[in-house]
């Protein structure tokens, strides 16, 4: 392996652990305590169950940047930056905080410029309003139903950054459609249109919340995905 090569896989891994110490560190006062191993891993899988959302987890600026990952791989790593004493454990061993060391590796004078080595980083306002709205929900439910029916596993049909980023560009036609990374132009034939259709239904109920003028039934806080 070369030196560059080693370099990148290093910078990488000190990205993912700062992704994770600073999901712990942004999660404290989202939940006025600090969190359960669970809740980090959740966040940074995108889950949507209620307590994420409505602890305001969908907003912290990590949500969703390890989903590719899988919970099993975000817990390993948790478990590591507990054992390298990055992360302590505290209340009865339930809940994470960062350890003085793990605060400095998070802290670092890069800030969040790290999150250009991870997919997925959206701007949190939109990608909020998406997900308030039903349509981060409405996409994920597509693209499960693509899934069984063409047979292969659910990042086959586009990736959770992919459907991050229609969610908070909001593409309008095709043309806006070809500017997001993953949707290629197989997939855009495949399926663009249905893209555009689901994002067009709820793209009233965004411009509502984002005026603050919600009608009954706009607000997603019920059948959250529980997982």
């Amino acid at each position: 392996m070369s030196k560059l090569s080693s370099e990148i896989i290093l910078a990488y891994e000190k990205a993912i652990a700062r992704v994770i110490l600073t999901t712990v560190i942004e999660a404290t006062p989202a939940l006025g305590k600090p969190p359960s191993r669970g809740f980090v891993a959740a966040v940074l899988a995108g889950s949507l169950r209620a307590d994420v959302v409505s602890a305001d987890g969908h907003r912290i600026n990590t949500f969703g940047l390890l989903a590719a990952h899988g919970l099993d791989q975000i817990h390993r790593w948790i478990d590591d930056l507990l054992t390298s004493t990055h992360l302590e454990r505290v209340q009865g061993r339930r809940a994470l905080v960062c350890s003085t060391e793990g605060r400095r590796l998070a802290e670092t004078g890069e800030s969040l410029h790290y999150l250009i080595l991870l997919e997925g980083a959206v701007p949190t306002e939109a990608f909020d309003l998406a997900v308030r709205s039903g349509l981060v929900e409405a996409l994920r439910r597509f693209r499960a139903e693509r899934a069984v029916a063409e047979n292969h596993p659910e990042h086959r049909v586009f990736a959770e950054a992919t459907l991050r980023e229609v969610a908070a560009r909001l593409p309008a036609d095709e043309r806006q459609l070809e500017e997001i990374p993953g949707l290629g132009e197989k997939r855009i034939a495949a399926f663009g249109g249905e893209l555009l259709r689901i994002v067009a239904e709820h793209l009233p109920i965004i411009e509502r919340l984002r005026a603050k003028t919600p009608q009954p039934g706009d607000i997603m806080d019920q059948a959250l995905t529980p997982w």
